[in-house]
């Protein structure tokens, strides 16, 4: 049986946790093995724990959009909640406008960038692309050190990723929701442009690594049943992540959103059902997987009815870390949020501010401070705003 204890933080982790986190302690696999067969190291023990995130430490998050065109469409993609895709071909913000703008973010204590798109690595603006943007932003951490990612489809991460690690990119998140041709070029890339796109993107994975964009991060949407879901992938896409040098594959489930009603058939959330997929891909056995599902969903329960902190269990096998977020239908509908829930201060493309993942809620409109005199008071000003009223 799995064990549930208490797990303490090393002082250097408080800066991505709170200040506790719930373990559970893994048995070895050889109990769940035939006589005298062998058992994989990379699978024979595992630990769980659980995340506990808190309002402060997402108002030190900063997730900015600096496109919302995309090379691929993905059927569940949320756009970072700015609605319909290519309003904002050409990006509307300048290199100095992004640096000005972050160093107002940094000065309100934002410690975590992270550049989404759309696809960010389609960044244009004024000539300059997505390497002079990192460079520029860089510059910034002469004075003030924070963190400074990306994530990415991958495509055209062959193009880039030397480059953005010389001028100063921190790490790389890279999605993969599937390592089947069809399921991609059916639901990941519908307008077949990208028949290749697995291999495509499991060799950007090996190019981040390679490249030292690292710890690179995974990740992985599930969704469905049957012929079309990627469900029944989980293991080969484990195993794909422990063999490209992965830290971290992160898994999540569909959620609700406006611009695809249509795939009301596809929610799916961390049910028992999923758990238990979960729990086999990872450990490979039916007893085990049994153990680690009434363990998480006793972990997970205890914290279902509250906002904040908001979970994340992780399971730590070999050198890979697997993580799911504690989701759940309607858990935020009755606080006025989608079911996302708040996790970040954001930055739409065409230069709002929010505090959830939704193109209706109340912004600011940090385009029109740039052109302020007093852009840089205005513009911190602004972030502090958003960390009191933005964040619910």
């Amino acid at each position: 049986m799995l064990r549930c204890s208490t797990y303490p933080l090393d002082p250097h982790d408080l800066a991505t946790t709170t200040s506790s986190t719930l373990m559970i302690e893994g048995t070895s696999m050889v109990d769940c093995a035939a006589p005298g067969a062998e058992v994989q190291p990379s699978l024979a023990e595992a630990v769980a724990w659980l995340l506990l995130h808190d309002r402060e430490q997402i108002s030190r998050k900063f997730r900015v959009s600096i496109t919302d065109s995309c090379n691929l469409r993905c059927f569940f993609c949320h756009n970072e909640g700015q609605g319909a895709f290519g309003q904002v071909r050409v990006s509307r913000l300048t290199v100095t406008d992004y640096k000005c703008i972050i160093e107002a973010a940094v000065n309100a204590g934002v410690r975590e960038v992270k550049l989404t798109g759309g696809e960010p690595l389609l960044y244009k603006n004024s000539g300059r692309d997505i390497v002079d943007l990192i460079s520029g932003i860089n510059t910034l951490r002469a004075k003030q050190q924070f963190g400074l990612s990306m994530i990415t489809n991958g495509l055209l991460l062959h193009r880039y990723a030397e480059a953005l690690k010389n001028v100063g990119l921190d790490r790389v998140t890279i999605s993969l929701h599937t390592l089947d041709e069809a399921k991609h070029g059916g639901l990941i890339s519908p307008s077949g442009g990208r028949r290749d796109g697995p291999a495509d993107i499991t060799n950007a994975i090996r190019l981040a690594v390679k490249a030292g964009l690292t710890p690179v991060k995974v990740n992985t949407v599930l969704f469905g049943r049957g012929h079309r879901s990627n469900v029944t992938e989980l293991a080969d896409i484990i195993h794909a992540c422990k063999e490209l040098g992965v830290s971290q594959l992160r898994l999540y489930t569909l959620l609700k959103h406006e611009l695809f009603p249509d795939h009301a058939a596809w929610y799916r959330f961390w049910g028992q059902e999923l758990l238990t997929d979960l729990g086999q891909a990872v450990y490979g056995c039916t007893r085990r997987a049994s153990d680690f599902v009434e363990t998480a969903s006793q972990m997970l329960s205890m914290r279902k009815y509250a906002l904040y902190p908001k979970p994340t269990l992780v399971i730590t096998t070999e050198n890979l870390q697997v993580t799911i977020e504690d989701m759940e239908t309607g858990r935020f509908e009755s606080r006025g949020l989608p079911d996302e829930g708040p996790y970040a201060l954001r930055l739409s493309a065409s230069g709002q501010l929010r505090g959830i993942l939704s193109h209706d809620a109340p912004s600011l409109d940090l385009r029109t401070m740039l052109r302020r005199e007093d852009a840089s008071a205005s513009l911190e000003a602004a972030f502090r705003t958003a960390q009191k009223e933005l964040l619910p």
